[in-house]
């Protein structure tokens, strides 16, 4: 979608607007342009990571994830649960766990004694490490899985915080209505204005223009 970016003035000592004898000095001048093109390198904000994951049926997934609660993945924007790419029947899912458990040195080492065992005497599953032969065959199989992180995933306040000079503030309040966005940028942070306000549109759907008002 294209987006618009306005600088919204108002005179200084100006209550609102006046048109008395014609004079229109007074009333709020609006600037409306299309921005220049803002080139974001989002290479920068590509980054993945390795959780270990447990494989399991998925008609089991909601009992085993209850007795997994506060050892699975918890990461905004990322599901706990997914489809197990290596079962040709698509019917097992992979249950993620935590990243702190890829620091441990087996699954073992991560999930409490008691939690294990649970696993086994009301779901049937053991855990066993996964050595790619016949994985798909058995449940309970411990499996890495990698997970990708990239500009979508970021928010508007980190990708500011990796674009603007270091030290300074993330700008990325802003008040809405309808599409649009209406921001107040101090003087420091107008050198950067069509840069924050790309990423105030890419990070909201809704918005197609960003109004800074200046002056009042």
């Amino acid at each position: 979608r294209s987006l618009s970016f306005s600088i919204s003035s108002v005179p200084s000592g100006a209550i609102g607007p006046r048109d008395n004898n014609n004079n229109n000095d007074l009333l709020p001048r609006h600037s409306l342009v299309q921005p220049p093109n803002v080139e974001i390198d989002y290479q920068k904000f590509e980054s993945e990571y390795l959780v270990h994951a447990i494989s399991i049926d998925r008609t089991k997934v909601s009992k085993a994830t209850k007795i997994l609660r506060g050892f699975t993945l918890e990461e905004r924007g990322i599901q706990d649960v997914v489809l197990d790419e290596t079962d040709p029947e698509k019917r097992k899912r992979l249950i993620l766990l935590k990243r702190e458990s890829f620091a441990a040195k087996t699954v073992a080492d991560f999930l409490p004694e008691d939690v294990r065992k649970r696993l086994e005497d009301e779901v049937g599953i053991s855990l066993v490490s996964g050595d790619g032969k016949n994985d798909e065959e058995n449940e309970g199989v411990v499996k890495e899985h990698r997970i990708t992180l990239d500009y979508k995933y970021h928010t508007a306040e980190y990708v500011l915080k990796q674009l603007l000079p270091d030290g300074m503030e993330t700008p990325s309040a802003f008040e809405q209505v309808g599409h649009v966005a209406h921001v107040n940028l101090r003087e420091e942070f107008l050198p950067y204005k069509y840069t924050i306000a790309k990423v105030i549109a890419d990070k909201n759907s809704r918005i197609r223009t960003v109004v800074n008002k200046v002056g009042a």
